[in-house]
């Protein structure tokens, strides 16, 4: 991988003298800092959560690391085409994380809505929240349900990039949960989509909350959860970044 002898050197030119620091495994330590997780969890946390990845490190830079793994026929082909994220549906159950150096009460989360029906590996097969598969009865209709609408307050295949496919729609049960501090917060479809900005072609920012009253204006470390609830594993999810101060 090093340059031939007389070859244009770019890394020591990218350097300009400063030691490289190689990213392959990168420390975001100085500038993100980590939770301190002083207390157990308020709400359960959820078991149907999938990292979607690929090998390395992927940011599109010209020092990027990318496209890296096993099952790949050439290393140096390091493409940095690929949304990449957490997916989430209906059998979830809640994601659970601190958010430390909580100050300011403001929180987005970066939500990617138009992944395919049943792209979450881990849900594929499962019938209720958490793959618990209670049958609870329907005492309106007379009738169990396997769903997620019934629990109240409770490897990956590639399919590559699927252009112009059809969204899944949002079902009528449809409902979008957060919880500060143990406190759940609950929004229909509508609610929801007030509070969502369609930034650009892909790009979808879910406002959570803007308060400073939360914490009074005191630094602290607080439990932020969410989930979606109703659509069982129909409606397909992918968190990416979660924003807070």
């Amino acid at each position: 991988m090093h340059p031939p002898a007389g070859a244009v050197d770019v890394l020591n030119i990218v350097e300009a003298g400063i030691p490289f620091t190689s990213v392959l495994v990168p420390d975001y330590t100085h500038f993100y800092p980590k939770p301190k997780f002083e207390k157990n969890p308020i709400l359960p946390v959820g078991k149907g959560y999938y990292l979607d990845t690929n090998a390395g490190f992927c940011d599109g830079s010209v020092d990027s690391w990318c496209k890296r793994q096993a099952d790949n026929d050439c290393l140096l082909y390091g493409h940095n085409d690929g949304r990449k994220g957490i997916f989430m549906d209906s059998y979830c159950g809640w994601m659970v994380t601190n958010l430390p150096e909580f100050k300011h009460g403001f929180i987005a989360v970066k939500i990617e809505t138009w992944h395919p029906s049943k792209r979450n590996p881990k849900t594929k097969d499962w019938i209720s929240v958490n793959n618990e598969r209670r049958d609870l009865y329907d005492e309106r209709g007379g009738s169990f349900l396997r769903s997620s609408q019934c629990m109240n307050g409770t490897a990956c295949d590639d399919e590559g990039r699927q252009l112009k496919a059809k969204v899944p729609e949002y079902c009528p049960e449809f409902k979008f949960e957060f919880a500060i501090d143990g406190k759940i917060t609950s929004w229909d479809h509508k609610e929801y989509m007030e509070h969502m900005g369609h930034i650009q072609r892909v790009v979808e920012i879910v406002h959570i909350v803007e308060d400073p009253t939360i914490t009074g204006g005191v630094e602290k470390e607080i439990e932020f959860a969410f989930r979606i609830t109703g659509c069982k594993n129909e409606k397909t999810m992918q968190i990416t970044h979660i924003y807070w101060a």
